[in-house]
Order: structure tokens, then C-alpha cells, then sequence
């Protein structure tokens, strides 16, 4: 069995600064050998565009990317590529072949403003030959299975999956790569969970995270939907009733807290942790930046980077 291992992903724009404290720390030399992974929407972007910019962070991160394509979910964001929407899954499988050809130097043609066909190459070169590729999934299990059979990585959420849809889900995948005739316990199993690591018992942690939280889930209308979506049964939410909001975050966040993430003291932690990996999850990747005053943020990123590297 692979170790379990972490990597740290922001969940809104704030900036982070950096600290002495930090920087000669056990995140800081856990980030040094971890891959940096990003989840493009792959039909929004040119592959030029993701071939050459990830290039770029390759580069400076001495060969540590790791691309996570996913095909997007929301019309809104399509305003970017309208015609792409309806056949988002075959745009995406598109362009990761055409980004992974760049990625390794070759050409791949295309049309220029002109109407012309043109030849492309992009630059700079990346340190890794071949880009290490995820496939993002939500809950279908064909896309899941899909990961398995093209060999590629995984990368999911408990978003729209509890804990046992998740092991489910594994199982499928490592179905799809045995039926390519590849080695099923190969791949790389990435789940993304909201964390929060304390130095206190759980109940002082909820004390912590649970406000902020709250608000965080009420700013990201798609994921209240995802934890609720029982209750909602398509009700708008601008039309809720204060009360009704609130029951609503009650039960979104009771999800969270419950199952569906690693917040909590370190016996929650590891316990969850345990489980994860026990079903075949090789990486967590810690969705950090919910609302937590900063400062508390990194102290529990610390606590993170202590106890992944201790349980490897």
C-alpha cells in the first residue's frame, strides 16, 4: 500500500504571505517533494495555453506539476466557449491528448485567424518529458472508470459522493485499469477535503471552523447544493426565509463536519485519514483556505504537514 500523503490547495483568493515560521517549517519541506496539482477546466482553455503556462511553473518548481483536467460544470462559466458546453467531455479528452503532445515537444495543428492551418509548438521546454495527467470526477461512475481505462490518475471530491459512494467509485477505477490490461493498484488516487488539523479536542475545533464554514459554504452556492441537495430539490436560494437558510447551513455544514471532511482534533484526523487510505486513496489534497483567521490557518497546516509526515 502506497503512504498517504498531502498537498495544500486554497479555496478562494487570499493571498497567503510567507513567514519564517512557515517557510523553514514541516509544510514548507513537505510542499518541496510534493506535485503541484491544478484542475483546469479543459474546455475553457487553449492547449497552447495550458501547455505553456504550466511549462512555466514546471520550471520553477524543478519538474513538480501535475495536471488535473476537468471538463466544468456550470453554464455560467461556458460564457468563455459557448459551443463547447454540449460536448464538454469529448472537448476535454480532446485536449488533454493535445496538451500532452505539446507538453512532449511535438506539433499539433490548428487554425489560425486567417482560417489557415498552422503548425504549433510551444515553449518553454518543461523539466518532466511526459505530464503527469488526473482526470476529475465528481460522481459518475463511467468517468470514473473512464480514469481507470486511459490510464490516467484520479483526482475527486466529497462533494456529490459520501464516504461509501467514494470506495465505490475506487473500486471502479481500479475495475477500469484492470480491464486495459494495467496494473489495478497503479494510479494515483487524489481526494480533495476540506481541512482543518487542531491542537484541541473536536469540539473545540468546531468552535473554530464552524462560523467561518458556514459562510463559506453560504458564498459557494454549487457546493450548499451539493451537501443539501435532499432539501433543496431546485428551490432558488435568494428566495429562502432567514430561518430557512439557516437550517439549510445547519445541515450542509453537519455533512461536512460529520464525513465528508478532516476537520476535527488529530484523532478525527487520523482516524479519517486511516479510513481513506485503508479504501485505496493514495493523496489528499487539503482544502485549507475556508475563512479561518490566517494566522490559525497556517498553525494548522503545521499540524497537517507534522502528522502526514509522521504517519508515512
Amino acid at each position: 500500500m502506497k503512504a498517504l500523503i498531502a498537498s495544500v490547495r486554497l479555496c478562494s483568493s487570499r493571498p497567503v504571505r510567507a513567514s519564517r515560521r512557515l517557510t523553514g517549517s514541516p509544510a514548507a519541506r513537505l510542499a518541496a517533494r510534493r506535485k503541484i496539482l491544478r484542475s483546469p477546466p479543459a474546455p475553457l482553455h487553449h492547449p497552447a495555453r495550458i501547455a505553456e503556462e504550466w511549462a512555466v511553473v514546471d520550471n520553477l518548481s524543478g519538474g513538480r506539476v501535475g495536471l488535473g483536467f476537468a471538463p466544468g460544470f456550470l453554464p455560467l462559466d461556458f460564457v468563455f466557449s459557448q459551443a463547447a458546453y454540449q460536448k464538454k467531455e469529448q472537448v476535454t479528452f480532446e485536449r488533454i491528448d493535445k496538451v500532452r503532445r505539446l507538453w512532449r515537444g511535438e506539433a499539433v495543428e490548428d487554425i489560425n485567424g486567417l482560417g489557415e492551418r498552422v503548425t504549433l509548438r510551444t515553449f518553454p521546454r518543461p523539466v518532466q518529458p511526459e505530464l503527469p495527467v488526473w482526470l476529475t470526477a465528481a460522481s459518475n461512475p463511467k468517468t470514473f472508470a473512464t480514469a481507470g481505462k486511459m490510464g490516467f490518475n484520479l483526482l475527486t471530491a466529497l462533494l456529490n459522493l459520501d464516504i461509501t459512494e467514494l470506495e465505490d467509485r475506487i473500486a471502479a477505477y481500479r475495475a477500469g485499469r484492470s480491464e486495459q490490461g494495467l496494473d489495478p493498484s497503479g494510479g494515483t488516487v487524489t481526494v480533495m477535503l476540506h481541512t482543518f488539523l487542531g491542537e484541541g479536542s473536536d469540539l473545540q475545533v468546531r468552535s473554530v471552523v464552524q462560523e467561518p464554514f458556514r459562510r463559506y459554504l453560504w458564498a459557494n452556492s454549487e457546493i450548499i447544493r451539493s451537501a443539501a441537495k435532499a432539501l433543496l430539490n431546485n428551490l432558488d436560494l435568494d428566495q429562502l426565509t432567514p430561518e430557512d437558510k439557516e437550517t439549510l447551513l445547519d445541515f450542509a455544514f453537519e455533512r461536512y463536519w460529520a464525513s465528508s471532511s478532516l476537520l476535527g482534533g488529530r484523532e478525527t484526523f487520523t482516524a479519517r485519514t486511516d479510513r481513506l487510505r485503508a479504501m485505496g486513496v493514495d493523496e489528499v489534497t487539503c482544502l485549507i483556505d475556508f475563512g479561518v483567521d490566517l494566522d490559525t490557518t497556517l498553525a494548522s497546516l503545521e499540524r497537517i504537514a507534522e502528522t502526514m509526515c509522521l504517519g508515512k
